[in-house]
């Protein structure tokens, strides 16, 4: 996340204790994220803050309102976003048939988790910034062939343009012989073929101007992949403007996303900053709502008392599918 270039005053301690603490309350008085996130909001509306904390508090409060919204889409959510990578899966094998190539994936379908969603609201809020967030719903395509880095980066590029070309710009023929690709297929079940056509249907577009190529320009902690979003537009009658992020890497990049300074668990921590960036109050927003004890929860579905037993993604993101096309799925097709 970059950070504005207009001055601003961060929010008070007292403010962002006030948010941890009503996140807490919220959550002993819930059984489910979007009971929580609700009864958040409903708390919070009666909070007085100083004055000059107002405009970065009333963000943070557009921005809960959002993830009220989407949280109330989940089902719907969740089914698109599996959909397209269904979808994804068989464009990929459609290309490796026309290219003869043997592109191996692996995708991931998740749901962002809610610590995750509210920290970065908060974050985006102390910094002025518009709260909408685009990556709630996401799909992780990590590219695992055995070739050089110029080979995968090359792999990822095809994908982009193939996913761009069918489903955003409507090449015409690339979609027709996809089309056709799947209708005359023996190996894709006639379930799977209805969802293809329904996501063929769904106008999608991508704002270029938000596509992020952190293989060419890592971020400052090294993280690197290949980040668009697919919107589908105002004037569809299937979630109008709901956003699924797609993010293709290599299995390299995803091991150092995992494991290294450009981890998920480091980012949680550092918003992506290096540590000497970071203030009094970066500090506190980014331990804001994470929830230490567990034994004070009564969601539905956790149990437990560690975030490693989280089922609901309160704290961990919410995985919901995953398909792996390996070397042999490939050239069985």
């Amino acid at each position: 996340m970059t950070r504005s270039t207009e001055k601003y005053s961060p929010l008070s301690e007292e403010t962002v204790l006030k948010l941890k603490e009503k996140h807490l309350q919220a959550a002993q008085q819930s059984n489910d994220i979007l009971s929580w996130a609700q009864k958040e909001y409903d708390l919070l509306t009666d909070v007085e803050v100083p004055e000059e904390d107002s405009k970065q508090f009333y963000l943070f409060l557009d921005g809960l309102r959002g993830c009220i919204n989407y949280r109330k889409m989940t089902i719907k959510m969740k089914n698109e976003t599996s959909y397209l990578l269904k979808t994804i899966m068989y464009l990929i094998l459609w290309m490796n048939s026309v290219d003869g190539k043997t592109t191996c994936i692996e995708l991931i379908a998740r749901c962002k988790s809610f610590e995750s969603e509210l920290t970065k609201i908060l974050r985006k809020a102390n910094m002025n910034l518009s709260t909408s967030i685009r990556d709630r719903f996401g799909i992780k395509g990590i590219i695992f062939n055995d070739a050089s880095e110029e080979e995968i980066e090359e792999m990822i590029e095809h994908i982009f343009d193939t996913i761009n070309n069918v489903l955003v710009i409507r090449n015409i023929k690339m979609a027709r012989e996809f089309k056709k690709w799947v209708e005359e297929s023996t190996e894709i079940m006639e379930a799977d073929k209805k969802v293809v056509a329904e996501i063929m249907d769904t106008p999608f577009f991508i704002d270029e101007s938000k596509i992020k190529d952190y293989i060419h320009h890592p971020k400052e902690n090294g993280y690197k992949a290949l980040q668009f979003t697919l919107s589908i537009t105002a004037y569809s009658t299937n979630i109008p403007g709901a956003q699924i992020e797609i993010q293709l890497k290599s299995q390299k990049m995803e091991e150092e996303a995992e494991s290294g300074k450009a981890s998920h668990e480091v980012y949680k921590k550092t918003g992506g900053h290096t540590t000497e960036e970071l203030t009094d109050i970066d500090l506190l927003i980014n331990e804001a709502f994470k929830i230490t004890d567990f034994t004070r929860l009564h969601i539905s579905g956790f149990s437990g008392n560690s975030e490693k037993e989280d089922r609901i993604g309160a704290s961990q993101p919410d995985i919901f599918e995953i398909r792996h096309l390996s070397q042999s799925f490939v050239n069985k097709q």
